[in-house]
């Protein structure tokens, strides 16, 4: 898959195992994050990308302002039990502070869009806070088949 052009400062590119993830993991971690991004918890690290994308159902985005990390987005095939079908998941779409409004995300949403296309998945699906009406505005922008009414719970296991 070529990586998608938008102009000569920012482009996606989809992240493999053959990519220097020590690298990207730095810019990602240098990359200008706020509490809406909900990153500083995460803090990549290569070990993390490597085993995210060691499972050939992941997929991982970053869109790139020059050689700076301006957006990441990460997806995965949810498989179904009943018929052979599957969706593209859109688990995480962020934008760096910084790029906001510059088409970051929808540039990482074409990409998707276009995965799942070549992956002949069912669906594409991704779901955001009600709370996040900029976020809301960009999706219903990209003009989905369905608009759902949701609510998700949360169980934190790890305490």
């Amino acid at each position: 898959m070529e990586p998608t052009q938008i102009n000569p400062e920012l482009f996606v590119k989809r992240i493999t195992l053959d990519a220097n993830l020590p690298k990207l993991a730095s810019k990602i971690n240098a990359a200008q994050w706020d509490d809406e991004n909900e990153l500083d918890e995460a803090d990549f690290t290569a070990e993390s990308l490597e085993w995210y994308l060691s499972d050939d159902d992941n997929f991982f985005f970053a869109c790139f302002a020059g050689s700076d990390i301006a957006g990441i987005v990460s997806a995965q095939f949810l498989r179904r039990p009943y018929g052979k079908i599957r969706t593209l998941y859109v688990d995480e779409i962020d934008t760096a502070v910084n790029f906001r409004r510059q088409g970051v995300a929808t540039a990482l949403m074409a990409e998707i869009k276009k995965l799942a296309d070549e992956t002949d998945s069912y669906d594409l699906w991704l779901g955001t806070e009600k709370t996040n009406a900029g976020a809301q505005a960009l999706y219903a922008s990209l003009q989905p088949d369905e608009v759902e009414e949701f609510v998700g719970y949360t169980w934190n296991l790890d305490g």
